[in-house]
């Protein structure tokens, strides 16, 4: 990692930003404190990039949905559909903002960390690789073929029915859409399935297979699981793409492109999956009010269990996603669940520093923040010494980690860990190596 004067730009500029937010805490619902807010971020987001010439770091994914959540979160709008009836005490405040400095610093001796290991000598990224393509499209048809299942097991399309609300919960509990969310994580080996594959007729059986993947993801109804498709995707395209002046404008085009998609499906979804058909200034102004709704109350949620909630002491909650795989809850003597979701009477969802304080309170929280910290860090740096499965699969888990951050849903999820050691054997089955005398190891 060189340490360059856009890293020290950036280090500088986010302290200056950590003062202000403090310091408007007093004037905290105010325009002008909020607009200045964000154009720290802004000049923030070009450092970053001109550091890395990626939009896909996860220091720039977190300064737009972790800093530009904070700033909207802690702002009371007042809106008409759901007026929110508290607002952010100096307590709360304290507890994000040394997450969010804990954050940033452990991001950055993750990404140290990420450079110390000496790179494997491997081919060329150009080099062809039919495995890997042959593996993407085996795992895409399976992919589809389970959701294929589950349409006919359930008997509906939640999408398609009118009324989403009413089948998409139980459209995604069984055990053929198991199958379709556990394969996700393929749609990260999709861009580099495509640049080492010479065969024509498999590049387009890759993309069509990845487009009605995607398809079928929002038929669903559900906007997370195709925002997590969208990322994965997304994180490897820019990363496989390379970082020349050309390169760098297609990748712009391309985040502009992928931004205007994902706020049309969330507006679509938002205004159409409780099957009300209002005017059009309705569903807009609807659209706009839910997007505030999905961030604003979390915050406050987590507040109302920071006053109301006893920490255990011990891991439970934060290891919620290990119970499925290694040992059922009801079978560990430590697992006494407590319904610890406290709502305000919006969504009764919190950010992902409710479980970590309900174990052992704010050390928790600066305990689980370090580690997303650290890890992001470290996947980036891997991500950029070497191009493989592995490390592109780890970059997109991150960066849907980071996206989720104001939320708690992805970090309670098992398919993380499933995703990670499946991308680990498909990297280990279908990476090319180089020996000492140049020849290659299949």
């Amino acid at each position: 990692m060189r340490i360059s004067k856009y890293c020290i730009y950036e280090i500088v500029l986010f302290h200056l930003f950590c003062v202000f937010f403090a310091l408007t805490y007093p004037i905290r619902n105010e325009w002008r404190t909020t607009l200045v807010l964000f154009v720290f971020v802004v000049f923030l987001l070009i450092l970053e990039y001109l550091r890395t010439k990626l939009f896909v770091s996860p220091i720039f994914f977190w300064y737009v949905f972790w800093l530009g959540t904070i700033i909207l979160g802690r702002m009371h709008l007042g809106i008409r559909v759901y007026p929110l009836y508290r607002d952010w005490t100096a307590k709360l405040q304290t507890i994000v903002l040394l997450n969010t400095i804990v954050f940033f610093w452990l991001y950055w001796i993750g990404e140290f960390l990420g450079t110390l290991k000496p790179r494997k000598k491997k081919a060329d990224d150009n080099d062809q690789n039919e495995r890997l393509a042959d593996i993407v499209i085996a795992l895409l048809i399976l992919a589809i073929l389970a959701f294929c299942l589950n349409v006919a097991y359930t008997g509906v399309i939640p999408q398609l029915t009118g009324n989403a609300n009413a089948h998409r919960s139980s459209f995604v509990a069984t055990k053929y859409y198991k199958v379709v969310s556990v394969l996700r994580f393929v749609l990260a080996c999709v861009p580099l399935a495509l640049k080492k594959t010479s065969s024509g007729k498999k590049r387009w059986c890759i993309i069509i297979l990845t487009g009605f993947y995607m398809f079928a993801e929002m038929l669903t109804g559900w906007r997370g699981y195709t925002l997590q498709g969208m990322i994965l995707l997304l994180t490897s395209t820019l990363l496989v793409s390379g970082t020349g002046k050309k390169a760098r404008f297609r990748n712009a085009l391309m985040i502009c492109f992928a931004g205007l998609i994902a706020c049309l499906f969330i507006v679509y979804i938002t205004v159409t999956r409780d099957g009300s058909f209002e005017s059009v200034e309705v569903r807009v102004e609807y659209a706009i009010d839910t997007f505030y709704l999905y961030i604003a109350p979390n915050f406050l949620n987590f507040q109302s269990a920071v006053e109301k909630v006893q920490p255990k002491g011990y891991l439970m909650y934060t290891l919620e996603f290990l119970w499925g795989i290694i040992l059922p809850a009801w079978e560990n003597p430590l697992y006494i669940w407590d319904d610890v979701e406290y709502s305000i009477g919006a969504y009764n969802v919190c950010t992902y520093l409710l479980e970590p304080y309900c174990d052992l309170g704010i050390p928790g929280t600066v305990l689980w923040t370090s580690v997303i910290g650290l890890f992001s860090g470290w996947s980036f740096a891997q991500s950029r010494m070497v191009r493989s499965v592995f490390s592109f699969v780890t970059m997109g888990i991150v960066n849907i980690t980071i996206f989720m951050l104001h939320n708690n849903f992805f970090l309670r999820s098992s398919s993380f860990l499933i995703w990670i050691v499946l991308s680990f054997l498909i990297s280990c089955f279908s990476t090319v190596r180089i020996k000492g005398n140049g020849e290659k190891i299949i």
